[in-house]
């Protein structure tokens, strides 16, 4: 590989490893998952550099290969090893201790955003796995169809349909015992 390549590569992973790490936990549900998948996402990434068009595409392009490389370790592992860790977070810290402070309410609301990812990661972990993937990118980070269809392979009614039927399936299941589905239920 040449030294400028291999300058781009650092620099691209530099400028995406945060996100690309993020959709690995939120496949995966486990760190130690989330670290493996996003080293064999930059591992793919490397041998394939030379297929990168347009260095403006690259988040999508990585997006592809981790998605490709989850169902690659999904379809492996199918059967024998749950991905997601049913451990909920036990806070670090008192929420709420005797004298409060002012960094109080960000300490609460730190807690609570890593109590929601957790419980999107389990509520994801039901689904059936292009439903959970297509789910997680559209749903939790608020990808566009067409950035879906192009990382997922699927057309993009495809793509909708299966939107449709994860948020359906997650609002089902979890409606009556999740503040996170229904607002009303705390």
């Amino acid at each position: 590989m040449k030294p400028s390549a291999m300058n781009y590569f650092e620099t691209m992973v530099r400028g995406t490893y945060g996100t690309i790490f993020s959709l690995s936990y939120r496949l995966t549900g486990s760190h130690d998952d989330a670290g493996d998948l996003t080293q064999e996402t930059y591992l793919r990434a490397l041998d394939k550099i030379g297929t990168l068009r347009d260095p403006g595409d690259a988040l999508p392009w990585l997006r592809r290969i981790c998605v490709n490389a989850f169902i690659d370790e999904y379809r492996r592992r199918r059967g024998r090893v749950k991905f997601v860790s049913m451990d909920f977070p036990s806070p670090d810290h008192e929420i709420a201790g005797t004298y409060p402070g002012p960094e109080e309410p960000l300490l609460a609301e730190e807690e609570l955003r890593r109590v929601h990812s957790q419980c999107y990661t389990i509520i994801t972990a039901f689904l059936p796995l292009y439903q959970r993937i297509v789910f997680v990118l559209a749903g939790v980070f608020g990808l566009p169809p067409r950035e879906v269809s192009y990382i997922t392979g699927k057309s993009d009614a495809s793509v909708k349909s299966l939107l449709f039927r994860a948020r359906r399936r997650v609002t089902a299941g979890v409606a009556g015992v999740c503040g996170i589905v229904c607002p009303g239920n705390p």
